[in-house]
């Protein structure tokens, strides 16, 4: 009995050449069972981890024995809270067989497999060490000039305040107009400025958290009440019943005006901003919808990617580094909440954040 066996022959050349070409780029494609945590992976994703040969077997324990101590417990709590359709996303310091150390980041996304109870995981895996040294040494680029920038603004923002006021008392309303827009743009370069120190301190771990009791729905007017003063857009408050909230207030306060800040920013032709806020079981979760330019849903499972921005047309006339939501993912990722969004090209977006309720 003969048997035409090319199409097996060439789907054989075809997985070749893609192992070849995983292990070119150190990446390597794994898939996980959610309910045993039992790991199916390509040729070349032991060798990530310093292994010369495939093992028998590897699951979600055997990534977390890899992994330097501090990475683990966000790692196990990241696979177990994975829902159907939720995207994946998780970057740590293994240590290898060797002894050495490097950088490994993991991505993918969920899926439904055979019977109703059985979910599984689905991405790649790839070695950045090389990418994590490049953005180190530009982080500390970036943080020093930051802080070499900081004390001439200082300087001239003081200059500048006093000029104002001299030419207000001598009611010159266009010189005092103009001294205004003057201190209005110092100020736009000194949120630039801490958004990259910020950033470099989260990156490094030195970005410290101080966790107490605060009133969230005061925090919460203060913060809308400071911005508004900045913007014509109508800022409105909807539900903030009195809550106490487990966190950091000056950082959380940070992370709504970051939002509050993208919501103006990107809602140019519109004139109003909802701020929600609502209690969820032991959670309190605070939203913020605006009706400008919306997000494409293509874009969305990296809106909070550091220095990431949407690509349009937008762009051209919409400053800022990309760095806010970065910084908002990672405040509220170390205060052990969730931030999210909900978004539809044309007619807005919802982003949301949750914290822990206090006692």
């Amino acid at each position: 009995m003969l048997d035409d066996i090319t199409w097996r022959k060439d789907y054989e050349q075809s997985e070749k050449r893609l192992n070849i070409a995983l292990q070119y780029s150190k990446t390597a494609v794994w898939e996980m069972n959610l309910n045993t945590h039992n790991v199916i992976r390509s040729d070349s994703h032991d060798s990530l981890f310093g292994y010369g040969h495939p093992l028998d077997s590897w699951n979600l324990e055997s990534y977390t024995a890899h992994l330097l101590p501090e990475f683990r417990t966000h790692l196990e709590n990241a696979i177990r809270n994975l829902s159907i359709g939720d995207f994946f996303d998780f970057q740590g310091k293994i240590l290898l067989k060797s002894g050495e150390i490097k950088w490994i980041h993991l991505q993918g996304k969920t899926e439904q497999a055979g019977g109703e109870e059985t979910k599984k995981l689905l991405g790649t895996i790839k070695d950045i060490t090389k990418e994590k040294i490049a953005e180190r040494h530009k982080d500390e680029f970036i943080s020093t000039v930051s802080h070499e920038l900081k004390t001439p603004l200082t300087s001239i923002k003081a200059q500048a305040q006093i000029l104002e006021r001299r030419f207000s008392a001598m009611d010159d309303k266009v010189t005092t107009l103009m001294l205004k827009r003057i201190i209005l743009q110092i100020d736009r370069l000194n949120i630039l400025i801490k958004d990259l120190l910020d950033a470099g301190r989260l990156d490094e771990q030195k970005l410290f958290l101080r966790k107490e009791d605060f009133m969230f729905n005061k925090m919460v007017e203060e913060t809308v009440a400071e911005i508004q003063r900045t913007t014509t857009h109508q800022l409105i408050i909807r539900q903030n019943p009195i809550i106490y909230c487990m966190g950091d207030r000056e950082r959380t306060s940070q992370v709504l005006s970051n939002l509050l800040t993208n919501a103006i920013k990107y809602s140019p032709s519109k004139n109003k901003v909802i701020i929600t806020t609502e209690e969820k079981e032991d959670q309190i979760i605070c939203s913020v919808e605006d009706f400008g330019i919306g997000i494409a849903a293509d874009k969305q499972p990296y809106i909070f990617e550091r220095f990431y921005r949407a690509s349009g047309m937008q762009e051209r006339v919409i400053s800022g580094f990309g760095l806010g939501l970065y910084i908002s993912f990672e405040i509220i990722k170390r205060l052990e909440g969730k931030i999210w969004l909900t978004s539809t090209p044309g007619k807005g977006s919802v982003f949301y954040f949750s914290i822990s309720k206090g006692k």
